[in-house]
């Protein structure tokens, strides 16, 4: 996830994997400042392998006005 996208941002600014105990920097503070979408997934979850790619893409076309974190539900 480190590709280079508009404005000199990588991917990896915009797209984060998280568990419950980093949620509150992740998520909360974060947002605080910038909207972030939460993606709560499963590796066994189809809909989620599905959903996960567009959503991923949508947020790095947003170019940092939204940012994605990540989190395994089997974590």
């Amino acid at each position: 996830m480190e590709s280079l996208i508009g404005g000199g941002l990588v991917a990896a600014d915009l797209i984060k994997d998280a568990t419950t105990a980093t949620f509150m920097a992740d998520v909360i503070e974060v947002s605080k400042t910038t909207p972030v979408i939460v993606d709560f997934w499963a590796p066994w979850c189809e809909p989620c392998k599905q959903l996960g790619p567009s959503i991923e893409k949508v947020v790095m076309e947003a170019a940092g006005s939204v940012k994605l974190v990540k989190i395994n539900i089997d974590e």
